[in-house]
């Protein structure tokens, strides 16, 4: 009996170090392509420019997203050629972001879920999703997603949280940034962690310590640079990330377009769809009055 449990034990560790050994080696289970007519369909975005990639990834799981990360830093740290992973999405961007002449890595394939909480009007939604899903679904619960971009029927929220989209409804809404209340981030180290408001005396790791001791040192002087705007699409939002005694990194990672980590879900924000819509045009005479007239509107809260 005695010998039947010690080999019993002994087969049960031996499966759990090779469980735990391939999830440390980074076992990838999803699709991986490398024919050159669909590496050409990623070669090329909506902007001017071109970059023939090398192979595309198509993961079905965060783990997989994690494999691949631990890959590719175990790659470069023992080679001298450095390869990349980029996210792409829709491919919808118009600075050529998701071009890469290393590895894409598509998450719109498997990564696709969507679910709508109709009473705290939210949807929590894949990185692999598409707008319309999210638009769909919402709509169904007489809500949806508002920053609105104009190409929001083809691009991935992936895609949009990459960039800090935003549109037509965002001067009344905000960007995608204002309405992401949460995020689930894949760091360069191979960690999972999550991107949400949280109090300052609740932070413990280095990593956000630092984050916070940057903006507590900068954020003053980049919120006097950016000065009061309703829209700013650009990345790297410190001057954000402490609202009094609030620490939120959602900012820094929304439109940071996959440089400081790889998002893989999101809860977002929804609104009520607007019963009533009215179109309002008004003329100016003169260049100099056009600022006088949209400061008069911003009082009214236009969308």
């Amino acid at each position: 009996m005695i010998i039947t449990f010690i080999v019993i034990a002994g087969l049960f560790i031996l499966a759990v170090v090779i469980y735990v050994s391939k999830f440390r080696t980074g076992v990838y289970h999803g699709d991986i392509s490398t024919v050159p007519k669909i590496l050409q369909t990623y070669a090329k975005d909506i902007s001017v420019f071109k970059k023939l990639p090398n192979k595309i990834y198509f993961p079905r799981s965060v783990e997989d997203v994690v494999s691949l990360v631990l890959r590719l830093k175990s790659q470069n740290k023992n080679s001298e050629r450095q390869e990349s992973l980029t996210v792409r999405a829709g491919g919808t961007c118009m600075s050529g972001g998701p071009l890469t002449e290393s590895a894409v890595l598509d998450m719109t394939r498997h990564l696709t879920k969507v679910v709508i909480n109709k009473e705290k009007q939210t949807a929590i939604v894949e990185a692999g999703a598409y707008f319309r899903d999210v638009e769909d679904a919402a709509a169904k619960a007489g809500l949806m997603f508002a920053p609105y971009p104009s190409s929001k029927r083809i691009c991935g929220i992936g895609g949009m949280i990459g960039n800090n989209a935003s549109g037509e409804k965002s001067v009344r809404f905000g960007a995608t940034s204002d309405n992401i209340l949460s995020m689930e981030v894949v760091l360069a180290d191979g960690s999972k962690i999550t991107a949400k408001p949280k109090s300052v005396s609740s932070i413990t790791d280095g990593r956000e310590k630092a984050i916070y001791e940057l903006a507590k040192k900068h954020s003053g002087d980049l919120a006097n640079a950016a000065g009061n705007i309703r829209k700013s699409a650009s990345g790297y939002r410190l001057e954000k990330v402490l609202a009094g005694d609030v620490f939120n990194t959602v900012p820094l990672f929304c439109g940071a377009q996959g440089t400081l980590g790889i998002v893989t879900s999101a809860e977002l924000k929804l609104v009520p769809i607007p019963k009533h819509l009215s179109l309002l045009v008004i003329s100016a005479i003169r260049l100099e009055d056009i600022p006088i007239i949209v400061d008069e509107i911003f009082k009214w809260n236009p969308e």
